[in-house]
């Protein structure tokens, strides 16, 4: 998910986004089309007719590695599609 700029919470089924059971906060800016386009994608990953992990280009285990994707991002490189932080 990218951004969320409503005054109301949002709820998220936490075991159909993979998230655990404990209570997580998702953040983010950015987002062209707002809250009927997140929904839009929602709808669509939750159908199976788009698989946002074929999007991933670039993996990162620990929080260490934080500024290693930021300087990737930052410095624009050609092959970053979306780059995803696993905190293992």
């Amino acid at each position: 998910m990218n951004a969320y700029f409503g005054g109301t919470a949002i709820e998220i089924d936490p075991a159909v986004w993979g998230f655990g059971y404990g209570d997580k906060t998702i953040k983010g800016s950015g987002c062209r089309g707002g809250r009927l386009w997140m929904s839009r994608m929602a709808q669509l990953i939750a159908s199976g007719r788009v698989a946002p992990e074929k999007l991933i280009t670039h993996r990162y285990h620990g929080m260490d590695k934080i500024p290693e994707a930021m300087d990737l991002f930052l410095n624009h490189d050609q092959t970053l599609i979306k780059p995803v932080i696993y905190n293992d």
